[in-house]
């Protein structure tokens, strides 16, 4: 008898579909909650001229190779002979989109509002508490910059697509850092040999 779960409905295959975009989701609130955090811990960075834009560049940054991460550990069990999913190339970027559906909506509840359908008092909030990562964005460049919406909606897809991707053909950035780093050290120790 074959014991191992079945794909599709109630299987791992449409279970992985739900609790990947969810741990995304769960990893989006969390740099929210961060964020918001270390808004007044940074404080005497933002107050700076162009503070506000470098604090969310780092934030964002850390947000994208969070989310890379992730998906970069589930492509990489997908790629084991024994695993009862399969990878695939778009993979990511549907875990991506479908942890993105909350961003989506908030966005086009965004823009209504902006229009004057819905009250943009209420709306207005919590578009920029939810997308508090790029605050820095939307105060340098406008909210409704087509590159900040862009990077707003797509950031998290686009590193979901770039992990699963790099995951499945088990490509990590993190050794490939390591590597550098142990080079410039050997260098380093065999120059520092030869002048002694």
């Amino acid at each position: 008898m074959d014991k191992r779960p079945k794909k599709g409905i109630g299987g791992v295959g449409l279970n992985q579909y739900i609790r990947v975009p969810i741990k995304l989701l769960w990893s989006h609130v969390l740099f929210v909650i961060l964020t918001l955090v270390f808004m007044p811990v940074f404080g005497w960075l933002i107050q700076k001229e162009n503070g506000l834009l470098i604090f969310s560049c780092i934030i964002s940054v850390l947000y994208f190779l969070l989310i890379y991460s992730d998906v970069w550990q589930v492509a990489h069990k997908d790629s084991k002979p024994y695993s009862t999913t399969k990878p695939y190339v778009l993979k990511g970027a549907l875990f991506g989109l479908l942890a993105s559906i909350v961003t989506i909506i908030i966005a086009v509840l965004f823009f209504v509002a902006r229009s004057g359908s819905l009250n943009f008092d209420i709306i207005n909030p919590i578009y920029r508490v939810w997308m508090s990562m790029f605050l820095g964005f939307f105060e340098t460049y406008g909210q409704t910059y087509p590159w900040v919406f862009a990077l707003v909606v797509l950031v998290l897809p686009l590193a979901s697509f770039l992990g699963y991707l790099a995951g499945m053909y088990n490509f990590s950035i993190q050794e490939k850092i390591a590597m550098l780093f142990n080079r410039t050290a050997n260098k380093n120790n065999t120059n520092h040999n030869k002048k002694s």
